[in-house]
């Protein structure tokens, strides 16, 4: 599956940054290959999915606390308004509940787990 969230975030986090600090542009080429598949693939404005790596059929439609980054992300490379708009769903989310849930199911709008949930 590929996505923004769990077990990937750090991936085009730290390829963006390590461009910006060693000016290597390997890393921007590869963050900007990443990014671009991301966007077409994963974003289903303002959301973030998981897809099959295969067909690119949903699989996860979740918004997992670990896209939060993603916005910052997008304004950093520059991509303003479509970090304004998942910013503001991210946030939406946030408000409704107060806290941002581990994970929201963005096709029954229901909280999928809490991070600190205590079993």
């Amino acid at each position: 599956d590929a996505g923004i969230g769990t077990s990937i975030d750090s991936f085009y986090e730290y390829l963006l940054k390590a461009y910006l600090l060693f000016g290597d542009e390997e890393y921007l080429y590869i963050f900007q290959e990443a990014y671009s598949a991301a966007m077409h693939y994963l974003y289903h404005d303002p959301w973030y999915v998981e897809v099959n790596m295969d067909s690119a059929a949903i699989v996860w439609p979740l918004f997992n606390s670990l896209q939060a980054f993603w916005p910052g992300l997008q304004v950093l490379a520059g991509d303003i308004n479509p970090a304004i708009r998942t910013h503001a769903a991210f946030l939406s989310v946030w408000r409704r509940y107060g806290f941002t849930p581990e994970g929201f199911n963005l096709a029954s709008l229901t909280v999928q787990g809490y991070i600190l949930e205590v079993t």
